[in-house]
């Protein structure tokens, strides 16, 4: 069986080649954008970022792969954007998985929602493993 370890927002990572540890650099919590900025509703910020998750097999026996999910939602819960992706531990006990994303759809601020779902056999109805806020304020001018 897959369990989901951690996830975590951050502006870019970095694999040690020797350890093939990752460091995570400047943790996203919050975003503030200008005003004018704020001004063009339904747009795409100009923010690379990376959303890392730790993924772990938690026994010997059990599936060793499935899909996995991350959703990105608005302040008002609707669904802006997703990518599906494969989560395979056949060879190792842990994975990690980093999705690179070059700019943040923009409705309007307030607390987005990153929701890291899974689903243990094909067909299976998504599960939410995860969901890590983001919040986007608007600087005052």
């Amino acid at each position: 069986m897959i369990s989901h370890v951690w996830t975590v927002i951050c502006s870019r990572s970095v694999i040690d080649e020797a350890s093939k540890n990752i460091s995570l650099m400047d943790i996203v919590e919050q975003v503030t954008i200008s005003a004018e900025s704020a001004k063009q509703k339904e747009t795409l910020l100009p923010m690379p970022f990376e959303v890392v998750t730790l993924w772990a097999k938690e026994a010997e026996t059990g599936k060793s792969e499935t899909e996995a999910r991350l959703r990105l939602l608005s302040p008002e819960g609707k669904e802006i954007h997703h990518q599906t992706y494969r989560v395979d531990l056949h060879e190792h006990p842990r994975m990690r998985t980093r999705i690179r994303v070059p700019g943040l759809p923009f409705v309007g601020a307030g607390t987005y929602k990153f929701c890291v779902d899974l689903r243990r056999q094909d067909g299976e109805t998504w599960r939410e493993v995860a969901h890590i806020p983001l919040q986007i304020q608007i600087d005052a001018p």
